[in-house]
């Protein structure tokens, strides 16, 4: 309720306008708007009159949705015990109940399904011990998706550590990011590393990424030192320095190579290791698919790369790892229904019979969907067929009609076919005739399954818009027709 009012622009609307557009009754949206305005109320010190009327004719609102998220978000008796073990001074289950008057069971059911989900990843919430136990690698990886899901740099959650003076320290490192969204990203991650430490949870080996890296320079750079961890020996000084880096360099890239993606192509390519087996053996099993005019996959460098830090997190965690997009959107894309997902199922059991390999086929699932949608641009690069196949009908004569060109080239599953094409092969014809039943005395081959366009000169940007959504529709129609058999 509180992003549609926040989405409406100017005008008023009612608790009954509210309820239609939210598809409810008018009795649940009037009580939706009474817990609303009573949470804004105590996150405001507007009295609650001023701020139904602010509400209600949509004026200028200084709490944002993600501010309003986080409010609910805290007052979940789950997130708070979480937080309070993680964050807590000498944590007590016990005690944590008492204070918020509920009984230990109460406690226990409520937080089922976030002990499933920790169960995912092989971690467990002890109420006995008041902690989170497991492997201290996922233990960070899965707060730090906790903490920056929830707070999003709406807040800083980590209350022992200042974030001026952990900004401070960071900017002190050499391996420090420009983007400001990830800044904000490694400062509170290095935060919940410093917070482990401090509580006595440290990562005492990552030998694999330590063995894996043995003379790359950028990861030769110490995070922590021992002026500022007396206590920590110098493996573990290494070993919480390597978890960092690789920190810092696990997610996937879609936009351009960072200098230090550039060099790891140049590691990753030049270098024997597993990582570059797993690539080499994935582009190759998908060569046979590749059209005849397709570039090679292994020239391209961002694609290469972002292969090698799928492979790389499986290997160096040695199991499916906590990751930003598990906590998306759970229910599975109609257009997962498709050959190139089909014939990455099928990469597994192409896999030699070697103890390196054994974590991708134990994580078939999760590294089958991964490589599947970072392939998903790709597809006009491949024999299938599920790339929309365009005929353009359309004279070159004029700036409007080279626009579209260049729109419909940036789109990953548009194929334009050449001028020598048959015009029955195309899903979508595209023409600049005006007349319809005209265009069809000319082409009397078009099928009535094809979908016929006109496209005119005073194109406007709605007019590019409804292009990509036909096209998108015409994508996800000849996908869903593929059946995908669950012994695939």
């Amino acid at each position: 309720m509180f992003r549609i009012l926040k989405a409406s622009g100017t005008g008023i609307m009612t608790v009954n306008d509210l309820s239609n557009e939210m598809n409810i009754s008018y009795q649940q949206g009037y009580n939706i708007c009474r817990e609303l305005l009573a949470d804004l109320e105590t996150m405001s010190d507007l009295p609650i009159k001023t701020i139904r009327k602010q509400l209600m004719q949509l004026r200028n609102f200084d709490i944002s949705v993600d501010e309003y998220r986080l409010h609910l978000l805290e007052d979940a008796i789950q997130f708070q015990f979480l937080d309070y073990l993680v964050q807590g001074n000498i944590p007590s289950v016990d005690r944590f109940c008492q204070e918020r008057f509920i009984s230990r069971s109460t406690l226990l059911r409520k937080t089922v399904p976030l002990r499933d989900l920790l169960a995912k990843y092989h971690l467990k919430l002890s109420l006995t011990k008041a902690e989170i136990q497991g492997d201290e690698k996922q233990v960070r990886l899965f707060l730090f998706a906790f903490y920056w899901l929830g707070f999003h740099g709406v807040a800083w959650p980590i209350k022992s550590l200042q974030l001026e003076r952990v900004a401070a320290q960071y900017e002190k490192l050499t391996n420090i990011r420009t983007n400001p969204i990830e800044v904000i990203q490694d400062e509170l991650f290095w935060a919940i590393c410093r917070l482990r430490i401090a509580r006595g949870k440290v990562i005492n080996s990552f030998s694999r990424f330590t063995k894996l890296f043995k003379g790359f320079a950028p990861f030769d750079e110490p995070i922590y030192d021992q002026s500022s961890f007396p206590s920590l020996s110098p493996r573990t000084l290494q070993a919480e320095s390597a978890f960092f880096h690789f920190q810092q360099n696990r997610d996937i890239n879609f936009t351009n190579l960072k200098p230090i993606e550039a060099q790891l192509y140049q590691y990753f390519v030049s270098t024997d290791t597993i990582i570059h087996h797993y690539v080499a053996h994935f582009i190759n099993y998908l060569k046979p698919y590749y059209n005849d005019d397709a570039r090679p996959l292994i020239e391209d460098r961002l694609l290469v790369v972002n292969l090698a830090k799928v492979f790389l997190n499986f290997f160096l965690m040695q199991d499916d790892q906590v990751k930003l997009i598990d906590f998306y959107s759970p229910q599975r894309l109609e257009y997962e229904q498709a050959k190139l997902l089909t014939y990455i199922m099928q990469f597994t059991a192409t896999l030699p019979d070697d103890s390196e390999y054994q974590v991708l086929r134990d994580n078939s699932d999760s590294l089958t969907h991964i490589l599947y949608y970072l392939l998903v641009p790709y597809l006009r690069q491949f024999k299938w067929d599920e790339a929309v196949n365009v005929k353009m009908l359309i004279g070159f004569t004029d700036l409007v009609s080279y626009n579209m060109l260049l729109f419909l080239r940036d789109i990953n599953i548009v194929n334009i076919l050449p001028d020598e094409a048959p015009i029955e092969a195309a899903d979508l014809i595209i023409t600049s005739m005006d007349d319809l039943d005209e265009f069809n005395e000319y082409n009397p081959d078009v099928a009535d399954d094809q979908a016929v366009l006109n496209w005119n000169i005073d194109s406007t940007e709605t007019d590019f818009y409804n292009l990509y959504i036909r096209i998108k529709h015409i994508f996800l129609n000849k996908v869903i027709e593929v059946p995908v058999s669950k012994e695939a």
